[in-house]
């Protein structure tokens, strides 16, 4: 004798009711992400600034090394 299947549960008849608590506190939460992720986007924007411009001075500094050596024709020795 063939066996029995149990049966597959029904799809769901659509959502649950919403619940204004519930939203309330999902739309306060979803402001205060989107406030966080500004505020880091602004931090990281100065952050890449700061280092483009230390490697800015940085390159600009290695140049003036180079030049002055060049100039006088002495290298240091030290190193």
């Amino acid at each position: 004798m063939a066996k029995h299947r149990p049966r597959k549960p029904r799809p769901a008849r659509g959502l649950p009711p919403r619940d204004p608590v519930y939203d309330a506190e999902t739309e306060r939460i979803r402001r205060e992400l989107e406030a966080d992720c500004i505020r880091l986007d602004a931090l990281l924007i100065e952050k890449k600034a700061e280092a483009a411009e230390r490697a800015r001075i940085k390159a600009l500094a290695q140049q003036a090394q180079a030049e002055s050596e060049a100039d006088t024709g002495d290298a240091d020795l030290w190193y």
